[in-house]
């Protein structure tokens, strides 16, 4: 588990759904405008999956290893079924599962590195 990237994640995460919420709010939501940012996190989850898989094959040890992989498996899933679930989709419900997804994304992240310390 890499905390600096796990920070950025989490930070990222809450700060496009900011800006996803004020784009519902506002009536201007459009997936495709998030796309980028999207594929930005999703890609620094991967990267994040790959990392914990390293530290894991190098001996650390969780107290709750089940519960870790769930998450860490759940963590990369969660933006690629919301994208597909309002792809080619206007409105506010659009805009709603986007930013539920990337605060439960964030969240997640969280709880990756609490699980991951408290080994």
């Amino acid at each position: 588990m890499i905390d600096s990237l796990a920070l950025a994640i989490t930070l990222t995460c809450l700060l496009v759904a900011l800006g996803a919420l004020a784009a519902t709010v506002t009536g201007r939501f459009r997936a495709e405008r998030f796309a980028g940012a999207l594929l930005v996190v999703e890609t620094a989850l991967v990267l994040q999956l790959i990392g914990s898989i390293v530290g894991l094959r190098r001996g650390h040890r969780l107290s709750e290893p089940a519960t870790f992989v769930a998450y860490l498996v759940f963590s990369v899933l969660v933006l690629p079924v919301a994208v597909s679930q309002v792809r080619g989709t206007v409105g506010r419900w659009a805009g709603g599962v986007v930013v539920a997804a990337l605060v439960v994304q964030a969240v997640v992240v969280v709880r990756l590195q609490t699980v991951w310390r408290h080994a």
